[in-house]
């Protein structure tokens, strides 16, 4: 994320710069730092990367097997699927994603990770 706004610090991690008029990232070089982290042996880990009040985007990092159990948000969610699968549930329905999910507002939904690529 390139921004010359000063950065936040965050658990394991730096946070940076989480809201500008234009942000860039890099994917590949986040989920490395994420999969570094001490957290990553539990199963996940998490950066929030954009922060808006009507937007905001989470990169997790799960390992094969990981889960990230009842969570809920209050907005409508977009799951990204970058590598390997997910099985995304919600109270009515689960989907086994290998590219894309959306969830409408104020839905509990659960993941867990398949097999990586």
């Amino acid at each position: 994320m390139m921004s010359d706004a000063k950065p936040q610090t965050g658990r394991e991690h730096e946070v940076g710069t989480l809201a500008a008029p234009l942000l860039t990232l890099d994917l590949k070089r986040e989920i490395e730092k994420l999969r570094s982290e001490g957290r990553w042996q539990s199963g996940h880990t998490a950066k929030t990367l954009v922060k808006y009040s009507d937007f905001r985007l989470v990169l997790i990092v799960m390992k094969t097997g990981g889960r990230l159990d009842k969570h809920r948000t209050e907005g409508r969610i977009s799951v990204q699927t970058l590598d390997g699968r997910i099985r995304f549930s919600t109270a009515e329905r689960s989907v086994r994603a290998s590219s894309r999910a959306n969830a409408d507002t104020r839905t509990r939904y659960s993941s867990r990770c398949g097999r990586h690529r």
